[in-house]
């Protein structure tokens, strides 16, 4: 056990979705996923030593559900006290991957904290059992969570891309993504095709990323977006994230792209809307979607992975 450790972790945005789970107990995906981090946007966790173990989130005690989410992660470390610290920079359980940034802040830091020496692959094994979407924040580029469980990552060819966070609402979410998804595994008819148009996604996607065209890629995450919230609507009893302002903000992008081509959306579970766009048309485009739904615009650089600070 050193002093205090203080880790940053970006959240991160899949453009080729995670839903679902084939092993529940070591948390295997049933498809692999690939992701951004979005590096203004993070959670930052502080651990120092203390008499006795305390776990804040946002200047508030954890409740003892939070806490209990936690235990996979904690129990490969010392018992011995200390004091967990955790603030989020946006919206928590709105949709935008809290747990996933905040599992691999947590992870990383408890590394350092108690000099553990973990190798990447251990940190992985680690991270996932407390959120598989952790796992891709401890990579930077194209994070891509196999299907075996291992990470990976491709460079990003785009940096002049960002994204936009379209905050439709910070309330939390009526049902975790962790419960949905197990609702929608075992009961949308829709789902084993969902699958296989993922694996499809996926090829397609990295054609694009390797053949550097950003229209490819953004065209294939829109797809791949509106086919998890179908996938999602198919279940029973259906599962619902997106707002008539979301839908609404959707198809306004839509209609810009008349006049910006390099404007694309996905959704996660949660209404609020995420649009990749280049560095050129941020401050228009936000200007004009903060107008029009009266609504705040998150900007965000693409990168980062999580570590110390």
């Amino acid at each position: 056990m050193g002093q205090t450790v203080k880790v940053r972790s970006p959240i991160n945005i899949a453009l080729i979705k995670y839903w679902g789970k084939a092993d529940e107990k070591n948390v295997l995906p049933t498809t692999t996923s690939l992701s951004l981090t979005l590096s203004d946007l993070w959670t930052e966790t502080t651990i120092s030593p203390n008499e006795r173990t305390i776990f804040t989130l946002n200047n508030q005690p954890m409740n003892a559900d939070e806490i209990q989410r936690l235990n996979p992660v904690l129990s490969h470390f010392s018992n011995t006290p200390f004091s967990i610290q955790t603030f989020n920079n946006f919206p928590t359980a709105a949709g935008l991957a809290s747990s996933a940034s905040g599992v691999a802040a947590l992870t990383v830091a408890l590394d350092r904290f108690f000099k553990t020496g973990f190798s990447f692959d251990q940190l992985v094994d680690i991270t996932r059992v407390g959120s598989g979407s952790a796992v891709r924040s401890l990579v930077d580029g194209f994070a891509l969570w196999h299907q075996e469980g291992h990470v990976s990552s491709l460079p990003n060819p785009f940096p002049d891309w960002r994204m936009l966070i379209v905050v439709v609402s910070k309330e939390k979410k009526a049902i975790s993504s962790r419960d949905a998804m197990k609702i929608t595994q075992k009961t949308a008819p829709s789902y084993p095709s969902w699958i296989q148009q993922s694996d499809v996604d996926l090829k397609e996607m990295l054609r694009a990323i390797q053949e550097k065209d950003p229209h490819a890629v953004g065209q294939i995450m829109e797809r791949n977006s509106e086919a998890l919230h179908a996938v999602m609507k198919d279940s029973q009893p259906s599962i619902i994230y997106q707002q008539a302002t979301s839908l609404a903000i959707l198809a306004f992008v839509k209609s810009l792209r008349k006049t910006i081509p390099f404007l694309y959306t996905t959704m996660d579970a949660g209404p609020n809307v995420k649009i990749l766009v280049q560095a050129q048309d941020v401050e228009h485009v936000q200007r004009l979607l903060e107008q029009t739904f009266s609504c705040t615009v998150m900007v965000s650089r693409i990168g980062g992975k999580a570590d110390e600070i």
